[in-house]
């Protein structure tokens, strides 16, 4: 698995510098997506994006109800403890803000 997450961090680094350089019309640009439809390069990005977060989310599902731990991708998972952690389990502490 380390060496899959090594190579996937590896190729978002590459694309960084182009994302970054790009300007309003280049991200309203019209793209080609599936079934021969047309999508600003924005909404074909976001859309990438979010679908992966989907099917994340699927496998922390499928994880869970096997009882396997769930890596933590982007951050802690739902099911992480840690000592700082400031869990808002009930009304109470809900209302103490932040």
């Amino acid at each position: 698995m380390a060496a899959y997450i090594e190579k996937y961090v590896g190729l978002a680094k590459r694309r960084l510098p182009q994302l970054a350089q790009g300007t309003a019309a280049w991200w309203l640009e019209s793209r080609p997506f599936f079934g021969g439809l047309q999508r600003e390069r924005i909404w074909v990005f976001w859309r990438r994006l979010l679908h992966t977060c989907h099917h994340r989310s699927q496998v922390q599902t499928w994880l869970l109800l096997a009882g396997q731990h769930v890596p933590a991708i982007y951050g802690p998972s739902g099911d992480v403890k840690w000592d700082e952690a400031d869990p808002t389990y009930s009304l109470e502490a809900a209302k103490r803000g932040g």
